[in-house]
């Protein structure tokens, strides 16, 4: 699956939202490559909810954690399934620790809570079990709801950073994940940038919303999902597409 950049935004201390919905029938997934190794700084996580969840822990103990931080931007390989991740009984979504600070979304066959058993990577034995599993395409994609900023007519990175900050929570019927990039060069000064993801019992859709911390306009793109087939609309505050791939 790749995603076209479609759409731009010019905000100023405020916040864009923009939905993501749940696909039955995504392509297969390659691995990014990790940029940089980094040490964590972490803080204690008990998360979870009957109808979402959230996920976030360390590869070299399977500890889970609420928090985790970096000066260099980049816990990609410290971190399992690369980064925080939430879901709810039909999808999981989560991002990249890194330079692409990317979305990713996880496929379900039937509507449950997964994560802490498959722990994004779901086995043959639990796939055929009936668990879901990772079959989406990021790639060199900006990624379906990802951000990025737009800067001299190309689209750029939220890299470098001063520093890069991960959390989930769950509260009541939600589970979400901020990921914060702090000092990102832009224009000629720096910018702070945060990427919110929530998702919702009872609801397919995932919220993400983007808050800029800047005195002057940010131009951001993100991505959409565009395949052969897929439908389209357009209208004065929205684009989409949908349909099976």
């Amino acid at each position: 699956m790749m995603s076209k950049t479609l759409m731009r935004h010019k905000m100023a201390r405020t916040a864009a939202v923009i939905p993501i919905f749940f696909f039955t029938t995504l392509l297969p997934f390659t691995d990014i490559q990790a940029q940089q190794d980094s040490a964590v700084k972490e803080s204690p996580c008990s998360c979870g909810h009957d109808l979402t969840a959230a996920s976030m822990f360390l590869k070299k103990d399977g500890r889970y954690i609420s928090k985790a931080e970096s000066e260099t931007g980049d816990l990609w390989k410290e971190m399992g399934h690369h980064g925080p991740a939430v879901e709810n009984l039909w999808a999981g979504y989560r991002i990249y620790f890194d330079r692409k600070a990317a979305f990713d979304i996880y496929s379900k066959v039937k509507p449950g809570l997964e994560l802490r058993q498959t722990k994004w990577y779901t086995s043959d034995e639990l796939k055929s079990a009936g668990f879901g599993s990772d079959l989406y395409w990021v790639g060199e994609t900006i990624g379906a709801g990802s951000i990025r900023l737009w800067e001299n007519g190309k689209v750029k990175q939220l890299h470098p950073v001063k520093k890069r900050t991960a959390t989930v929570t769950t509260e009541g019927s939600i589970s979400q994940l901020d990921l914060l990039s702090e000092g990102i060069p832009y224009a000629g000064r720096t910018i702070d940038l945060l990427i919110r993801l929530t998702v919702f019992s009872g609801q397919r859709h995932a919220r993400i919303e983007t808050f800029i911390f800047s005195d002057q306009p940010v131009q951001l793109v993100t991505g959409l999902n565009h395949n052969p087939g897929l439908k389209k609309e357009q209208g004065d505050s929205y684009l989409l597409t949908w349909g099976k791939h």
